[in-house]
């Protein structure tokens, strides 16, 4: 019974953190433009990084560098195509700006990069100031992530991009 209810608290803890992660999303400025264009918050499962840019200079808040990144983002659907692949719908590119970017860690940029994931967490930092923890997980390619101080959605643009595996 003991060994039961243990394993029930883990899985009710994890269920319970991986929530509190789950809506940091709405810590980013312009998140119901991504919510209106797929109807709920994606995975970024199989999205794909088209550019990542940084510059020293910041974008709103008065110190530290900033980062914007491109995403080819778009829903799976559970349907197959003739090639045995699941269709995908809602295609776009989303523009996400970064600043006061700290912390990087950056690697394998490549032709592709493909990710397993977006991940978004609410943290504090040293001077218990909110900030948010970005995770771009990769699948194949690009592997990056960072504290900020404010994230924000600039646009979202209807389609696919160029020269991509999707188009």
């Amino acid at each position: 019974w003991t060994q039961n209810r243990y394993a029930l608290f883990r899985r009710l803890w994890r269920a319970l953190c991986v929530n509190k992660k789950m809506e940091a999303y709405k810590d980013i400025i312009g998140f119901e433009k991504v919510i209106e264009h797929f109807g709920e918050w994606p995975s970024f499962h199989d999205a794909e990084v088209i550019s990542m840019s940084f510059n020293r200079n910041h974008i709103f808040e008065p110190s530290g560098p900033s980062m914007v990144a491109k995403v080819h983002a778009f829903l799976i659907t559970p349907e197959v195509d003739k090639n045995g692949y699941y269709k995908t719908i809602k295609h776009c590119i989303i523009t996400f700006e970064f600043d006061t970017v700290y912390d990087l860690v950056f690697e394998d940029f490549n032709h592709q990069n493909a990710l397993d994931g977006l991940r978004f967490e609410n943290t504090k930092d040293i001077d218990n100031k909110p900030i948010i923890a970005v995770s771009f997980d990769s699948a194949y390619g690009v592997d990056c992530e960072f504290k900020c101080k404010l994230a924000l959605i600039s646009e979202i643009k209807n389609g696919k991009p160029e020269n991509g595996v999707y188009t």
